[in-house]
């Protein structure tokens, strides 16, 4: 009666069940069957859905001027997001940053703010640009500009080389 009152819930009605083993006696073919009871309660567990991305950052005045880093951010992110942790990882600000990838030939695409990170796999060559700046910190201007980036390239052979 005590069994039953501590073991009678919703929950051992719903996923308690028993297991059956049975033994037989080679000698004198005496069969033994035993059940035991078991709790089967499926539980998804929660899913952490991160993008490793590794990113190549150029500096223009800091040492060592070219660093590999790697970051684990939400699949779901952007790149707005991206840029924030590379600001805060870098200490370029974000004014200062051409997100970019780059391949052998030369420049593949560049990233805005809204794009997700999604579109960038591991193995895609991320780099983040550290952009000159053009005046000092004192000066304000409100006039625009033109940012040139350039990569010197030859192809011999089929085969792309950079210089310089």
């Amino acid at each position: 009666e005590n069994y039953k009152r501590c073991n009678n819930s919703f929950i051992q009605g719903v996923f308690q069940a028993q297991y059956r083993s049975s033994l037989s006696c080679s000698r004198c073919s005496t069969q033994s069957n035993t059940f035991d009871p078991f709790q089967c309660i499926s539980v998804q567990l929660p899913q952490l859905n991160r993008h490793s991305i590794y990113v190549t950052v150029l500096y223009t005045s800091q040492q060592p001027r070219q660093v590999k880093i790697g970051l684990s951010i939400p699949s779901a992110a952007t790149v707005s997001e991206l840029r924030d942790i590379l600001e805060s990882d870098t200490s370029i600000s974000r004014s200062d940053m051409l997100l970019t990838e780059i391949g052998e030939s030369g420049f593949l695409r560049t990233f805005t703010d809204t794009q997700s990170v999604s579109v960038i796999t591991e193995i895609d060559p991320i780099y983040c640009i550290e952009v000159a700046q053009l005046k000092d910190a004192g000066e304000e201007s409100t006039s625009a500009y033109v940012l040139l980036c350039w990569i010197n390239v030859v192809e011999k052979d089929g085969e792309f080389v950079r210089f310089g």
